[in-house]
C-alpha cells in the first residue's frame, strides 16, 4: 500500500521501510503519480505510476538525492503530459533504448544502400570512418543537433578545405535526410545549415609552353604507362577516374572515339580522341599486353590507382614550379582549346558539362575569337 504525503526535503529524508514487504511506497501528494520507493536499506528510488490504455506501467526516474524532489517533479510532470498526449512514455524510453547510433545507421543502412547505387560510396566510407565516427559514432541517432553538426563542418574547412567541408555537410544531409524518409528520425538536423561559399577561384593550368616541356619530360619518365594517362588526360580533358578505369573494349582507334559508359552525370558519352591521342593509345597497346585495362597497374588485372607521383616527377622535370594537381589537366585542356579560338558551347560538350555554366569559369581567357570581335568594333569607330 502506498502511503501519500507531501513531499518536502524534511520528510524525505526521514523516510524509513516499514512492514514486512520488500520496500516501502510513498506517494507525492501534490504531483500525481509521483512515487518514492524506500528498501529496507535506506536506498531511495524516485518512480513514476501512470495508467495507458488500461494498463498499469511505471517508469524508474532515479535515485534520491542524486536526483532531488525539484527534479523529480518537473519528470514526473513531462511523463504526465506525455501520457495526456496520448503517448506511452515507458514505451518512447524502450525506444529510445533500442535506437541505433549514427555508426550503425551509418554502416547498417545508410552504407547498405548506397553501395552498388552510388559511384562515390568509397569517398563516403573515408568520410564516416576517418572524420564523422569519432565525432558521432556513438551517439544515439536522434540525439544530433544543427549545432554540433554546424560545429562540424566549421571543424572540417579550418582543417581541410571549403570544398571538403561542403562535401561532408552535403553528405550528412542526404544520410539524415534519408533517416527522416526511412522512419529513423522525425527531423534533419542538418536542414537549413548553409554551405560555405566556395567561389571556385582555384583554376590552375599549364601554358602552352609548359604543356610541351612536360610532355618532353615524360618521354623520358620511367613510368610509360603513368605518363601515358597524363598524356591522355591533356588531350581530352577526361576526369582523372574516366581515365583510370578506362578498358580496351570501349576504345575504338579506327574511329577515333573512346565510350566513357560511366561519368560523372550518370549518362555515358563518346570522346572524340585527336591523332595525338590515338598515337598515345597505339603505342601503349603493344605495352600493355593482354591486360583489359587500358591503363593497367603493376597488377595487370587492375587499372592504375594514382599517377601523382609520376606527374609531381615530370612537372619537376620540366621545371614547371606551380601548384598542380592531376585534376588541373581537365582545366589545362578547356583553357588552352579556348584560348586556341574553340567555342565555350564546343567546349562544353568535349568536357562533357551539362550546363554551360560550368564551362563558363574558362571565358575570361584570352579567345581570339573575341579579341577578334573586340577589334572589329574597335576599326569601326576608328
Amino acid at each position: 500500500m502506498s502511503k501519500k504525503i507531501a513531499f518536502n526535503k524534511r520528510n524525505l529524508a526521514v523516510l524509513t521501510h516499514t512492514g514486512s514487504g520488500k520496500s516501502t511506497e510513498y506517494s507525492d501528494a501534490y504531483v500525481i503519480g509521483l512515487k518514492i520507493d524506500v528498501s529496507p536499506s535506506g536506498r531511495k528510488i524516485w518512480y513514476f505510476r501512470y495508467t495507458f490504455d488500461g494498463r498499469k506501467s511505471v517508469i524508474r526516474i532515479g535515485e534520491y538525492s542524486a536526483i532531488d524532489l525539484e527534479e523529480a517533479r518537473s519528470t514526473a510532470l513531462q511523463h504526465r503530459a506525455e501520457v495526456d498526449r496520448g503517448f506511452n512514455p515507458a514505451e518512447e524510453r524502450r525506444l529510445k533504448r533500442e535506437e541505433m547510433t549514427f555508426k550503425q545507421y551509418a554502416e547498417d543502412v545508410y552504407l547498405t544502400h548506397v553501395i552498388g547505387r552510388k559511384k562515390s560510396a568509397k569517398d563516403d566510407v573515408t568520410k564516416l570512418r576517418t572524420h564523422m565516427y569519432p565525432c558521432f559514432g556513438d551517439r544515439k541517432l536522434s540525439s544530433l543537433t544543427a549545432h554540433e553538426i554546424s560545429n562540424y563542418h566549421v571543424k572540417i574547412k579550418e582543417s581541410r578545405s571549403l570544398a571538403y567541408a561542403n562535401r561532408h555537410l552535403a553528405l550528412l544531409k542526404r544520410m539524415l535526410g534519408l533517416a527522416v524518409t526511412w522512419g529513423h528520425l522525425t527531423v534533419n538536423p542538418a536542414t537549413g545549415i548553409k554551405l560555405f561559399k566556395e567561389g571556385n577561384t582555384r583554376q590552375t593550368y599549364l601554358s602552352k609552353d609548359e604543356v610541351r616541356r612536360v610532355i618532353a619530360a615524360m618521354n623520358n619518365d620511367k613510368n610509360p604507362i603513368a605518363c601515358a594517362a597524363l598524356k591522355i588526360l591533356l588531350l581530352t580533358g577526361v576526369r582523372r577516374q574516366e581515365a583510370l578505369s578506362a578498358q580496351w573494349s570501349n576504345v575504338d582507334l579506327n574511329a577515333g572515339v573512346w565510350l566513357l559508359p560511366h561519368t560523372k552525370s550518370g549518362r555515358p558519352r563518346h570522346v572524340q580522341l585527336s591523332d595525338a591521342a590515338i598515337l598515345v593509345l597505339q603505342e601503349l597497346r603493344t605495352e600493355t599486353g593482354d591486360s583489359i585495362f587500358v591503363f593497367p597497374g603493376r597488377d595487370r588485372t587492375k587499372p592504375l590507382q594514382d599517377p601523382r607521383k609520376t606527374l609531381w616527377r615530370v612537372l619537376k622535370a620540366a621545371g614547371v614550379d606551380k601548384p598542380f594537381r592531376i585534376h588541373d589537366t581537365r582545366h589545362t585542356f578547356a583553357s588552352l582549346c579556348v584560348q586556341s579560338g574553340v567555342s565555350l558551347y564546343t567546349v562544353q560538350h568535349l568536357l562533357g558539362h551539362s550546363q554551360i555554366s560550368t564551362t563558363q569559369i574558362y571565358s575570361h581567357l584570352d579567345n581570339p575569337t573575341l579579341r577578334d570581335g573586340v577589334e572589329t568594333v574597335s576599326r569601326l569607330i576608328a
